[in-house]
């Protein structure tokens, strides 16, 4: 994140008018409505992985074989999946999720984070060395140091819309008013510029950063009165609160976010935060605790027909796949409606989603256009939540479907793809997860067919997207994989 620093004489914004109309919806236009459908897995949003060098984090490629729990090859997979069955399913699972829809429903809010620091949250949370979890609480523990810019936190992975929602915590301990460290609670954009309410020094400050330069105004810090602090958004305005208890609230500033050059705060990422920049002559703590209250997150993830992407160009939609790594030989490249990665010496790129999705009653499902024989290594299409995934191994000679969760791993397929551009997918139907590949029909349009499927292991409601590539053991040359079409026609 950008340097956290104010300006010399920076002014407050008073909020004075409405920038645009509160609906609910993440930044990216696919992601305008919202279904309330449910699934039976147990728990909310319990991970993420970014993954480095291919595959998520934790996960193991497919090799040769099915295991004991997996189906018959191709022209097998599950009774009953052929065309006619799978069109009913499928009826059946969107009239429900239709049904169930309800235009200007939140999703993907920050309602969906909660943590009162009784353990680690290691794949919804990223922390620095400096922060640890103690005693309920999350602490940060600042040094004396004679200069230089020092930050530590405690940080979301994925992202989050804070339009129409909030996001809260409880400060029980800040810094000495000598101390030069600034305790704050912060809604980061990607582009660097970001929303605070900060302690510095015995006061609270509430304003915005942007291109090196922050706008706020101080009043007084109250440890007792202001134990909890708030984001919350209404349509254009971000408001600053504290409360004694959590429950009755204050508001101390606010942020027309209209006579700022900030975006819609659709797609941040909050973190718990001290900042030094200097000398600092007095060390201590910054204890957090009850973010969000503490409790079971009322919040649910957007459908996963909410994101679709034609990889027509760099970054489309914006924001979606902000969590992609690549290194200077391993690219990610989008040209002409493919996406294109690039293992090289190898190290594999990946294309992750931003957020999270809900698989619940949907299918997900891209379409490869050229792949890398098994000898070169494997391009991935996952849908993972934490170490746990289904996934496609995917090659130019023999493909795999799979799965891992906390219980075991395996194959559901082995086969040969049809020719390029071949549909894979995955999709969910009463508490089972499918492999699914879309295949020529008889004498007809092709159709989806499931190829195996597990029940419920993995967390369908809290789903991240990855397509990435890996390289087979030893090899160092340089090869691609190219994708198209992600969650469009032949979709569903």
């Amino acid at each position: 994140m950008a340097n956290l620093r104010r300006a010399v004489g920076s002014a407050w914004v008073v909020a004075s008018g409405i920038l645009y109309v509160g609906a609910c919806n993440h930044g990216w236009s696919a992601l305008d409505l919202v279904g309330t459908s449910t699934s039976g897995s147990s728990g909310a949003s319990t991970g993420s992985s970014s993954g480095t060098g291919g595959a998520a984090t934790g996960s193991t490629s497919s090799s040769g074989g099915q295991s004991a729990a997996s189906t018959a090859a191709s022209g097998g997979g599950d009774a009953g999946s052929d065309g006619a069955v799978e069109a009913g399913v499928d009826a059946s699972a969107d009239a429900g999720v239709d049904a169930t829809a309800d235009a200007g429903v939140h999703c993907g809010g920050t309602d969906l984070l909660s943590w009162n620091f009784a353990s680690t949250l290691p794949n919804l949370w990223e922390d620095s060395s400096a922060a640890v979890v103690a005693s309920n609480e999350g602490v940060i523990s600042f040094p004396v140091q004679t200069g230089g810019y020092w930050q530590q936190q405690f940080g979301t992975v994925r992202v989050y819309d804070l339009r129409g929602d909030s996001v809260s915590v409880k400060v029980t301990q800040v810094a000495a008013v000598a101390s030069n460290a600034e305790v704050q609670l912060t809604a980061n954009y990607d582009s660097g510029d970001y929303l605070f309410l900060r302690e510095y020094q015995g006061s609270l400050m509430c304003g915005y950063g942007h291109a090196g330069q922050e706008s706020a105004s101080p009043t007084p810090y109250d440890p007792v009165s202001a134990a909890y602090w708030r984001l919350s958004e209404t349509p254009g305005t971000i408001h600053c609160d504290t409360s004694p208890d959590g429950v009755t609230w204050t508001e101390i500033n606010t942020v027309n976010l209209s006579i700022t050059p900030l975006a819609e705060p659709s797609a941040i990422r909050v973190q718990l935060q001290v900042v030094m920049n200097g000398a600092n002559t007095v060390a201590g703590e910054a204890h957090f605790t009850d973010l969000n209250g503490g409790g079971t997150p009322p919040g649910h993830w957007c459908p996963v027909s909410t994101l679709t992407d034609t990889f027509g160009s760099a970054g489309s939609p914006p924001g979606a796949w902000d969590r992609s790594y690549a290194t200077a030989t391993a690219t990610i490249t989008q040209d002409g409606g493919t996406l294109n990665l690039v293992d090289a010496n190898g190290v594999g790129p990946g294309h992750i989603s931003s957020a999270a999705y809900d698989l619940t009653g949907e299918r997900v499902s891209v379409a490869a256009v050229a792949l890398p024989t098994s000898a070169e290594g494997t391009a991935v299409f996952q849908v993972n939540n934490g170490n746990a995934y289904m996934r496609w191994s995917l090659h130019s000679d023999t493909s795999y479907c799979g799965y891992q969760t906390a219980t075991g791993s395996g194959n559901l397929w082995q086969g040969t793809l049809p020719p390029a551009p071949a549909f894979v997918g995955m999709r969910e139907s009463g508490g089972r997860v499918y492999c699914t590949l879309l295949v020529p029909g008889d004498g007809g349009p092709a159709v989806w067919e499931d190829l195996g499927s597990i029940s419920m292991g993995v967390d369908v409601t809290a789903l991240d997207i990855n397509l990435s590539t890996y390289s087979t053991t030893g090899n160092t040359s340089t090869w691609g994989a190219s994708f198209k079409d992600y969650n469009l026609p032949p979709v569903p």
